[in-house]
């Protein structure tokens, strides 16, 4: 009994540490990102103007350009000053950024620049689709990567075992992006087999569908997207698991139990497996964090998914500094939760995990 009180303890002072160490890291990753915002070449006015003068500053500017550039000197002089005015560029820059600190501080992340929406708003707008890609993907991989790892572990060295392996190997090195351009040209709507929809993701009349009909339109237009993800982070995991049950199989305890008359299938589904997947538990969180943060920004973009990634990318391309703030907000605290998650999960499926070292 004394020894749960004192992990319990252990663990309460654990997590009020890490409680406290977000706020000032927080404020250090607003206070970065405010800084280097503001050193960026051009800037929201110049943005603004380059709009008005009919030139590209989005996603499309990447791909289209006539070579024109916008002559800023031909710009009325009173309608910068009235820009700047407008978006509180005429303001010092300290003043500035404790107003966005102020701002942060009551969770008020401000308006866009650009479509005067509140940052929040337009943030938890994208959110379904991202968490859509992030969740999904991780599920599949999950759900594909524990088995198979598991079996190459009991069957490694044959010939499927170096099979699959090469096919992870090609899978992993493959960027993003060749990965959906292959299965667009293969799958997608006016490819090879048009099997699947080509963007969006679901379709114009989804309102309107019958409940099963939305769910299958939903699953039909996320297929690609979600394939493109697996294929990329399939091999991490497989081989993870791979290597933790290989490990496990040469631990001193699996001759004590198969000695003392236990089979070797029941050492493995009571004592290897259970072992060996404790490896994963933490990564859970952190491995949604990724896919949901860097993973799915080639995604969006090909597959013209309107997610948070895609608002982000082209948020510091028209120089909207609230939403790019309140992004790399959002997934800082994404980042912390997602983070102590993992820490408890590990500490449920392993009541051996001390705390001790967070005392000091």
């Amino acid at each position: 009994m004394g020894r749960e009180e004192s992990v319990s303890t252990m663990m309460r002072h654990y997590l009020i540490k890490r409680l406290l160490l977000i706020v000032p890291t927080l404020l250090a990753i607003v206070t970065l990102n405010f800084f280097l915002l503001q050193w960026l070449p051009g800037g929201p006015i110049d943005a603004v103007l380059a709009k008005m003068s009919g030139v590209e500053t989005g996603t499309t500017a990447l791909f289209e350009s006539d070579g024109s550039s916008l002559d800023y000197h031909q710009i009325d002089e009173q309608l910068r000053e009235k820009i700047a005015n407008q978006y509180g560029f005429d303001q010092p820059l300290w003043r500035r950024y404790v107003d966005t600190l102020l701002h942060y501080l009551s969770l008020d992340l401000g308006q866009s620049y650009f479509s005067g929406q509140a940052v929040s708003s337009l943030i938890f707008s994208k959110l379904p689709t991202s968490f859509s890609i992030g969740f999904w993907s991780l599920l599949i991989i999950y759900l594909v990567a524990v088995p198979l790892g598991v079996w190459k572990a009991l069957s490694r060295g044959g010939w499927l075992d170096a099979l699959t392996s090469l096919t992870l190997f090609i899978s992993f090195a493959l960027p993003t992006f060749i990965i959906a351009i292959l299965l667009m040209i293969l799958f997608a709507s006016g490819g090879v087999f048009s099997w699947f929809p080509l963007r969006g993701l679901v379709s114009a009349d989804f309102s309107q569908l019958s409940l099963w009909a939305q769910v299958k339109d939903y699953v039909w237009h996320l297929m690609l997207p979600v394939m493109t993800c697996v294929a990329g982070g399939l091999a991490p995991i497989t081989l993870l698991v791979k290597n933790a049950v290989v490990d496990q199989l040469h631990q001193n305890y699996v001759e004590t139990a198969l000695s003392m008359g236990e089979s070797r299938q029941g050492v493995i589904f009571r004592h290897v497996l259970p072992n060996s997947l404790l490896v994963l538990v933490a990564r859970i969180p952190t491995d949604l964090l990724a896919l949901f943060i860097g993973g799915a920004l080639l995604v969006e973009i090909i597959f013209s998914l309107d997610g948070i990634a895609l608002l982000a990318f082209e948020s510091v391309l028209q120089r909207d500094y609230p939403v790019v703030l309140g992004v790399i907000y959002l997934y800082s605290l994404l980042g912390f939760g997602m983070t102590l998650v993992g820490d408890m999960l590990y500490r449920l499926v392993d009541p051996r995990l001390s705390f001790e070292a967070v005392r000091g």
